[in-house]
């Protein structure tokens, strides 16, 4: 029973690691389960904060919901990985979305070299896409973001398929 309990214990806190968060106002460590809920929270840190937040992929994550960063004052929001990971979820809309955000890197490399970032949204709908910019309004679009050596997968093949799907929209 002691063994039972200790194994669970380990796979519970793995299941909550998947993403961490440091910098500005989100705090230094916080764990999530999802990059969406990873967002959320630096979502609520807001304009509190102005110095750069990073966010490390450390575990594969199942979307349920867009993750969403919004419009708000930070030097920069950095996504990275530590292992090849995959973010994937059968969501209609977008994987990742950047509702207006700044500043935003999403960077697939570790140590510089490679391509260990996939974004795979598995939904089948019309317009769904991995990565979606966004404009809250008109002329306050996603500006100086950069997205590079990602995988990026979306649920309908191109060249069978009459659904138009997006990498990046």
């Amino acid at each position: 029973i002691s063994l039972v309990v200790l194994l669970l214990g380990f796979s519970t806190n793995t299941l909550l690691a998947q993403v961490a968060v440091s910098g500005a106002n989100v705090g230094n460590g916080p764990s999530y389960a999802t990059l969406q809920a990873a967002f959320a929270a630096i979502n609520v840190a807001g304009n509190n904060g102005s110095g750069p937040i990073s966010v490390v992929l450390s575990g594969n994550t199942t979307e349920t919901a867009t993750a969403v960063l919004d419009n708000f004052t930070w030097a920069s929001v950095t996504v990275t990985a530590t292992v090849p990971v995959t973010v994937q979820g059968n969501i209609t809309g977008a994987i990742i979305k950047l509702n207006g955000a700044d500043n935003v890197t999403i960077d697939g490399r570790i140590a510089g070299v490679g391509r260990n970032i996939t974004v795979q949204n598995n939904s089948t709908a019309t317009a769904t896409a991995a990565i979606w910019l966004a404009s809250v309004v008109a002329a306050n679009g996603a500006t100086n973001n950069t997205i590079r050596n990602l995988e990026l997968a979306c649920g309908v093949t191109q060249n069978t398929g009459s659904l138009p799907t997006f990498g990046i929209i």
